[in-house]
């Protein structure tokens, strides 16, 4: 259980928490309802909006603008859940809103991230026709060769997963089919470079694609497993589920391995696992339920989980997630109230700017305030491990 005061709660959304959550999205990418004079303003993104991250969570790129890629990806599928909620009040000039700042937000992540900061400095790699491969996650320190930490920038799978998500799941509420394709076409390039068939992913190579030497070779891992699920949900009913079968296995001895015995999970971890099981099949989830149910109470402390509020947030959102299984109502109840109290009261005493992860701190609690887009739908099958 969250280690927090006791009150009655819902763990459901509402109107209140819609319009916190509407409010951190705006303090960190600005005013998306300013006036546009054309059809194409609706797409492009501009000197008001996005807003640049700021100096510190992101490094310029070569038009001027700073983007993170798990920031941006995290702020798009708030806008598809911003834009769900307003569709349920019939409120059509808000949705459009909603859904025109995550197409502008997609361009300039794709116009920034999927290209270098300097071509002759840091090139990144290009296909047959000349397009870029892969997307940087956006790092302040550049580097040709990265290391084999997180201090520079390159390409990190656990970053590039949750934007092909993000654009899988923009495309669906849309119907816009040219976002799902972009996604399967983003994951297709990137795929030879991350992914060693049958041993496992690569968590990072760099800006270029190659791999970075230091880093551990490849093999049954978490990245492994959020590489399946992406690939199976981005995939066509005609698809020969090729990238799909080049990581089952190692992702199939990795669950196989992290259910057998009890490991504790930080706040982030937590919450990514409880995503994830949402697609697991039966037996596997039953098993990452119990492990996640046994580490609850640690993981999700709130004394420990704020010295670094956005993976205390992730977590959250993944206790919010479970909500509707079985022995963790009461757990989802009170991480939405840590959320909707103790978040909140500390987000709106920081502008944004004004401290380290300040912007990712917010999207991440707007994320946790209602964690919409990151509920499987029901068209969406088991995974198959």
């Amino acid at each position: 259980m969250i280690h927090t005061p006791q009150s009655d709660g819902d763990a459901r959304p509402n109107a209140k928490t819609t319009a916190e959550m509407e409010r951190l999205m705006m303090a960190v990418y600005g005013d998306w309802a300013e006036k546009k004079s054309s059809s194409a303003a609706a797409v492009a993104p501009s000197a008001a909006f996005p807003k640049p991250l700021p100096r510190g969570e992101a490094g310029e790129g070569r038009n001027k603008q700073r983007r993170y890629l798990w920031t941006d990806a995290f702020g798009l599928l708030n806008f598809v859940t911003l834009a769900h909620r307003a569709a349920e009040n019939d409120d059509s000039t808000k949705r459009e809103g909603y859904v025109s700042a995550g197409r502008r937000l997609i361009a300039s992540v794709h116009s920034t991230l999927g290209q270098p900061v300097d071509p002759n400095l840091y090139p990144m790699a290009k296909d047959k026709d000349g397009a870029t491969i892969g997307l940087r996650i956006g790092k302040v320190v550049n580097a040709r060769k990265s290391d084999a930490g997180m201090e520079k920038d390159g390409m990190y799978w656990h970053y590039f997963d949750k934007w092909l998500f993000a654009l899988h799941r923009f495309g669906q509420f849309t119907n816009d089919t040219k976002y799902t394709t972009q996604a399967r076409q983003l994951a297709a390039k990137a795929h030879p470079y991350f992914v060693v068939p049958g041993k496992g992913v690569r968590w990072k190579i760099n800006v270029d694609a190659s791999p970075i030497p230091d880093l551990e070779p490849p093999g049954p891992s978490s990245d492994a497993v959020s590489a399946l699920l992406t690939y199976s949900l981005m995939a066509l009913p005609d698809d020969d589920d090729r990238m799909a079968k080049d990581v089952r296995g190692p992702a199939r001895d990795y669950l196989h391995y992290a259910a057998s015995r009890y490991h504790r999970l930080d706040p982030l971890s937590f919450g990514l696992q409880a995503w994830e099981a949402q697609w697991m099949p039966p037996q596997v989830r039953e098993r990452i339920l119990a492990q996640l149910k046994a580490c609850s109470s640690e993981s999700l402390d709130v004394r420990s989980g704020m010295g670094l509020p956005f993976r205390l947030y992730g977590g959250l959102m993944g206790a919010i997630l479970l909500r509707n299984e079985e022995g963790f109502k009461e757990s989802a109840k009170s991480a939405a109230r840590v959320a909707r109290e103790l978040g909140l009261e500390y987000e709106h005493n920081v502008p944004t700017g004004s401290s380290d992860h300040s912007a990712i701190n917010k999207v991440m609690l707007a994320a946790a305030l209602d964690p919409w887009a990151w509920e499987r739908r029901a068209f969406e099958r088991d995974l198959s491990v």
